[in-house]
């Protein structure tokens, strides 16, 4: 009855079928964890993004006590979220608190090197450091005080 399977040929294309649904399966998990991890570096990355936005307006209130708190809270996801160029205009910023204009175009820089990540091209260069600041203090009008 099961004659068939003794034949060499036969028993190969059934080890052939068997290690390709292995392979297929293997890839069809790989593909979907890369798609779940890549989900959760943009969740973590929006997150980082808002602490990011919520320094400039606790910065721009003045009230250097809650400014603090939520830079320490900030300061590791930004470490761990953030990409290279972010940092690095993050840093620029930190650096030139007290000269509002610097830490104005730096900020402006961070958020478009982050938006840069999330998606979003500026291939116009219609965005400039300025204009971020700009119209985030016109969307936050307290943020000018």
């Amino acid at each position: 009855m099961f004659e068939w399977i003794n034949n060499p040929f036969v028993g190969s294309i059934l080890t052939g079928l068997s290690l390709g649904g292995v392979v297929i399966f293997w890839m069809k998990k790989r593909i979907n964890l890369s798609i779940d991890e890549r989900i959760n570096r943009i969740q973590n990355q929006r997150e980082a993004f808002s602490q990011l936005l919520e320094l400039w307006q606790e910065r721009r209130t003045n009230n250097s006590d809650s400014w603090e708190k939520s830079f320490s809270k900030a300061a590791k996801n930004m470490m761990l979220w953030c990409p290279d160029d972010v940092l690095y205009h993050f840093s620029l910023y930190l650096q030139s608190r007290k000269d509002t204009d610097k830490a104005e175009y730096h900020f402006g820089n961070a958020v478009l090197c982050f938006r840069k990540v999330l998606g979003y091209k500026n291939k116009k260069e219609i965005l400039t450091p300025k204009l971020v600041t700009e119209v985030y203090n016109l969307i936050d009008p307290d943020a000018s005080k």
